[in-house]
């Protein structure tokens, strides 16, 4: 019995170390990006609530979405195939 626990007790260590690494390469993924405005972070309803129209207006307005060419667009769109693929492999593991 206590073989079988410590090797139970490996097994879930092993999978929040790779859930660990999975969030870490996720995370690294969704902030590569030139800069915050390039995504259009600023047209976020609550940031343009918190930074005011003053400030809202000299920030750039990105229509990157329009464009299937447009690197930023690739670049999401390769986030999230990345992403979706991640969270299927840890619902393997969760479930």
């Amino acid at each position: 019995m206590k073989n079988r626990l410590i090797e139970y007790n490996t097994f879930l260590e092993n999978i929040l170390d790779l859930l660990q690494e999975n969030r870490n390469e996720i995370n690294k993924r969704m902030i590569n990006y030139e800069s915050a405005t390039e995504v259009g972070m600023q047209e976020f309803d609550y940031l343009k609530k918190e930074l005011g129209k003053e400030i809202v207006q000299l920030l750039p307005s990105n229509n990157w979405k329009n464009y299937k060419n447009h690197k930023t667009f690739l670049k999401s769109q390769d986030n999230l195939v990345f992403l979706v693929a991640m969270y299927i492999r840890q619902k393997q593991y969760l479930f």
